[in-house]
């Protein structure tokens, strides 16, 4: 009871202590964290009603219509919600998760690690909460009892966002994908990796017994790390991995989950063991799911295409930068597909960089000749990128976080931005 106690005291009291490594820097920098544009690269601030906005991860989507919704994270207490209108060329802030959610603080939701994905059959957008890492690293609460993620809806056509309750007790939502044809949905969670199905259609039956019966989890399917992508195909079956690396399919039909023992994600020679446990970074839909792109967190292009009833397979498209070896500096966690057909990723992040100067770069990927090219360098502006979304214009989107770019005397903060490129009017790295 008394650390419960103190936890409250300490949440409490968190809006005095920034979220993240660069909390009392974040005070005197904010006016100069803004939008801006460099190179025909376009870079969105989230400056309204979120101070404490940190960075985003996989948390964003589009919408037939272009808007874009972002999930920005303080990665310690709350998450705050944005809408970037393509239309109007201008972001919009929707509130922070635990408002909307009407949550207590006790139920933290510090990160939204979830793609942010639309429905086709009902057009609403889904997402689910993480816990961030903030607490345990910055107060060293180990007993801190996160309650654990919760699956969130959103109405475009009104901006109402609502919580659809807990995905499973104690473990935050990693990962969603989205089965219009029985219309659910999928998740990972972290930590256990357990693989859980929450049933809409009963999420929003007036019955208490089938209500409560929304959400199941179907226990643990990989024991050495927390696959962050999860996919489904068009006849609503569900992928993501296990330990090797190897297909785990939901099975639409049956409601089983089965290995598919002849299809693993590939690996550059001399990949560790454990890399493919991470699975896939990213993952795109192409041709109505016929089939996917994909790219794993050591930066493994692949395709992976599906089959009703059989295994399916899938092809290696070999490293996203250099040769073939495996490249511990090969960190990779977005795609987006071009209106030409080409892919494009970020490459970047976690301490890993393929630059002598640790800056970012833009890559553009032809699947049919397999040629990388260098479009762009971030400078430092942004150091990793996830997610990924192509409008109709053929713009390009990735969640982004990297630093604020200060004026003379001044620090640079860690802080989120959305970008947008176009491919034909970017400023090409030379």
């Amino acid at each position: 009871m008394v650390g419960k106690v103190f936890l409250f005291a300490f949440l409490a009291a968190l809006p005095l202590f920034a979220a993240g490594e660069q909390a009392v820097k974040a005070v005197k920098a904010e006016g100069e964290y803004k939008n801006m544009v460099k190179g025909g690269m376009h870079y969105y601030a989230f400056t309204q009603g979120f101070p404490k906005a940190h960075s985003i991860w996989s948390a964003m989507g589009i919408t037939s219509d272009d808007m874009i919704y972002v999930g920005v994270s303080d990665h310690t207490v709350n998450s705050g919600l944005f809408k970037y209108d393509s239309k109007k060329d201008v972001m919009i802030y929707l509130g922070d998760v635990l408002g909307n959610g009407k949550l207590w603080l006790h139920e933290w939701q510090g990160k939204i690690h979830t793609p942010i994905i639309q429905n086709p059959k009902d057009g609403l957008v889904y997402f689910g909460t993480d816990a961030g890492n903030g607490i345990w690293e910055c107060a060293g609460i180990p007993g801190s009892e996160y309650v654990g993620g919760h699956w969130f809806v959103i109405d475009p056509k009104t901006d109402k966002i609502s919580d659809l309750g807990l995905g499973t007790r104690y473990m935050g939502l990693k990962s969603i994908a989205v089965d219009p044809i029985h219309n659910r949905l999928f998740a990972t969670t972290d930590p256990s990796s357990h693989f859980i199905i929450y049933n809409i259609d009963k999420g929003k039956s007036p019955k208490y017994e089938e209500e409560k019966d929304a959400c199941k989890d179907l226990g643990c399917i990989n024991g050495a790390h927390e696959p962050r992508m999860v996919w489904t195909d068009k006849w609503g079956n569900c992928y993501t991995v296990n330990e090797i690396g190897q297909l785990v399919e939901y099975v639409a039909a049956t409601g089983e989950l089965r290995r598919l023992n002849s299809v693993l994600i590939p690996m550059a020679p001399g990949t560790p063991t454990w890399q493919p446990a991470q699975g896939a970074s990213a993952v795109l839909p192409v041709n109505d799911k016929e089939f996917y792109y994909g790219i794993t967190y050591y930066g493994r292009l692949f395709k992976h295409v599906p089959e009703e009833k059989g295994e399916g397979k899938v092809i290696d498209l070999g490293n996203g930068w250099g040769n073939d070896d495996y490249n511990d500096q090969l960190k990779i966690g977005c795609l987006a597909l071009g209106q030409n057909n080409k892919l494009y990723y970020v490459i970047g992040g976690h301490g890993r960089f393929v630059t002598a100067d640790s800056s970012a770069i833009l890559v553009e990927f032809d699947p049919e000749t397999k040629k990388k090219t260098l479009i762009y360098k971030f400078d430092q502006i942004v150091t990793e990128c996830t997610g990924g979304a192509t409008d109709t214009k053929g713009n390009i989107y990735f969640a982004a976080h990297g630093q604020s770019v200060p004026e003379p005397g001044k620090e640079a903060i860690r802080k989120p931005y959305l970008i947008k490129f176009h491919p034909s009017t970017i400023e090409r790295a030379k």
